[in-house]
C-alpha cells in the first residue's frame, strides 16, 4: 500500500510540474536598440525595441532580454489572428514582453505565443506582439507602409534548454508560405545579430534580419 501511495504521489508531482509555465532564463545582449524611422522608412511614426524581455521588466533592459524580434507580420495582421494561423494560444507557457510605440507613446504587450503541441513541453515557439487598439479590440500596430502589423520572436523549447532562433523563425515563415501568405525570408535588418553561443540555458542564434509575412 505504501509503495502504491508513493507511486501515485510521484505521478501527481510530475503532473503538477508539467503544468508549470515554461520560461528560459533571462539573457543579455549588447545589441539592444530602439528601432525607428531613422532605421528604415517602413517604421513611419512607429518605433520598437529589437528584442523582447522578461515579463517582470518595467522598462527595456539589455540584461533581461529573451529573444530577438525576427518576424514582421503585416498588411492585415493582429496577434490573435497570427497565433490562429499556427497552433492557437500556448496557454501553458510563460508570457514575455515587448516595448512598442505606435506613434502615441511607448507601451508594452505581454504574450504567451503559439507553439506546436505534438512534443510538449518541447516545441517551436513564437510570440507575437502589438499594442491594444481600442477601435478594433485587437493587439496590433499600424502605419501607412505595413498597414496593420505585429512582430514575432522565435525559439525552440527543449526544456530546460531553449535555442534555435533562426531555424524556428524559418519554420514559422514556411508554414505561413504553405498557407498561401507571401513571405520574404531574412528581409529587414534589425541590428540584432547574435552568434551561436550558450548563456545559461539559453542558446543564441540570430542572423540580425527579420523575415516578412503578408497576412491576408
Amino acid at each position: 500500500m505504501t509503495r502504491k501511495i508513493a507511486i501515485c504521489l510521484a505521478a501527481f508531482i510530475l503532473l503538477l510540474a508539467s503544468l508549470i509555465p515554461l520560461a528560459a532564463s533571462a539573457a543579455t545582449t549588447s545589441n539592444l536598440r530602439l528601432l525607428s524611422s531613422s532605421w528604415g522608412y517602413w517604421f513611419a511614426e512607429d518605433s520598437y525595441y529589437n528584442y523582447d524581455f522578461a515579463n517582470s521588466c518595467s522598462a527595456p533592459d539589455s540584461q533581461n532580454v529573451d529573444w530577438a524580434i525576427d518576424i514582421v507580420y503585416f498588411y492585415n495582421a493582429d496577434c490573435v489572428k497570427v497565433k490562429n494561423m499556427y497552433f492557437g494560444n500556448a496557454y501553458l507557457d510563460t508570457e514575455f514582453k515587448a516595448f512598442l510605440n505606435d506613434g502615441g507613446g511607448m507601451g508594452s504587450h505581454s504574450d504567451k505565443g503559439t507553439k506546436n503541441w505534438d512534443q510538449w513541453p518541447a516545441g517551436n515557439h513564437m510570440r507575437p506582439y502589438g499594442l491594444y487598439d481600442s477601435g478594433s479590440g485587437k493587439y496590433r500596430l499600424y502605419n501607412q507602409y505595413l498597414l496593420t502589423y505585429c512582430l514575432g520572436s522565435c525559439h525552440h523549447d527543449y526544456p530546460p534548454y531553449y535555442c534555435d532562433e533562426e531555424w524556428t523563425e524559418h519554420f514559422f515563415v514556411s508554414i505561413a508560405g504553405a498557407l498561401g501568405c507571401p513571405v520574404w525570408y531574412d528581409y529587414y535588418p534589425f541590428g540584432n545579430y547574435e552568434p551561436v553561443r550558450w548563456e545559461g540555458t539559453h542558446c543564441w542564434d540570430n542572423d540580425g534580419y527579420a523575415s516578412r509575412v503578408e497576412v491576408p
